[in-house]
């Protein structure tokens, strides 16, 4: 009401922390790290060698928590209840889901990629192992010409 005086009344300021414009949390840095955190101390339990990945890592638990946040969200209000909210949170939900099965199959983190990784390490190994005998052969072919 443009024009007419101010009514003289006022809120007071948000107090530090607080959550009144939080949704879901799969945008605030303060509910996705916790869960993340959580998500990486759990595989590298499980999976030590992947501290050699830290970056691959954290963008995989990133995608998760954004994910799992999501989902929690969409399971406690429903998923066809205010139509043009819960729309954007499905499409987010996707592109994070989409992201953090990538981040796993790149890490081995499911049961088709990690067999798929140890199978490779073992051809790796095998291969590395012919090399070696082939060097050998070599080696002795090349002694016993140079002994004739």
């Amino acid at each position: 009401m443009a024009g007419q005086p101010a009514r003289g009344y006022s809120w007071p300021p948000f107090e530090k922390d607080n959550e009144v414009g939080l949704r879901h949390g799969a945008f605030s840095k303060r509910r996705i790290e916790p869960v993340a955190a959580e998500l990486i101390a759990g595989v590298l339990a499980e999976r030590p060698d992947l501290q050699r990945f830290p970056e691959a890592l954290a963008a995989w638990a990133d995608s998760e928590a954004r994910a799992w946040l999501l989902r929690d969200w969409l399971t406690e209000h429903g998923m066809f209840t205010d139509g043009k909210t819960t729309e954007g949170t499905l499409k987010f939900l996707i592109q994070f889901d989409k992201r953090a099965e990538a981040g796993r199959v790149r890490l081995g983190l499911d049961p088709r990629s990690e067999l798929e990784l140890v199978r490779e390490h073992a051809e790796a190994e095998g291969a590395a192992f012919d090399l070696d005998a082939v060097r050998q052969r070599g080696r002795r072919a090349l002694d016993a010409r140079e002994a004739k």
